[in-house]
């Protein structure tokens, strides 16, 4: 019983480390779209 316990803890901690890094490379690939949409505009006045 302790182990299938410990076992579903890790499963949900596991889950949770996931979806961390899920939104941490939404928000890195926004800031990229940003820099890349300011250099075209940058570009553009040029």
């Amino acid at each position: 019983i302790d182990e299938n316990i410990l076992r579903s803890r890790q499963k949900v901690a596991s889950k949770s480390d996931e979806k961390t890094s899920d939104q941490e490379k939404e928000k890195m690939l926004r800031k990229n779209r940003k820099q890349t949409a300011e250099n075209y505009d940058f570009g553009d006045i040029q």
